[in-house]
């Protein structure tokens, strides 16, 4: 699934006008994506924060109180391997919560 993309337009034939410069129309593709919410200490969240981006996981929000929750978005085809690496940095202690499955751009 893709969506052509144009903001900021003033005219969109494909090529378009923003701040008087031409860029070119962004094509972004949706893909399937799973919301999770994990639970950390302190300790252990810049670990966490660290390998995020390996697996291409976008923060949604950050809850901070004893422990920090997180809302995180994830390619579908990434989340095993993350789950994998998640359970291995935690020794089994957290597990990962599956809010939802939705689609989104990456």
């Amino acid at each position: 699934c893709f969506l052509l993309f144009c903001k900021g337009v003033k005219k969109c034939p494909g090529i378009f006008a923003v701040d008087g410069k031409q860029d070119a129309a962004q094509i972004l593709n949706m893909v399937e994506c799973k919301v999770l919410s994990v639970t950390v200490d302190y300790g252990l969240y810049n670990k966490l924060l660290y390998v995020l981006p390996e697996y291409d996981i976008k923060v949604l929000s950050s809850d901070y109180g004893a422990e920090i929750v997180l809302k995180l978005l994830i390619k579908e085809e990434r989340y095993p391997a993350f789950e994998k690496i998640f359970r291995e940095m935690t020794n089994g202690q957290r597990t990962i919560q599956v809010l939802e499955e939705t689609f989104d751009f990456f």
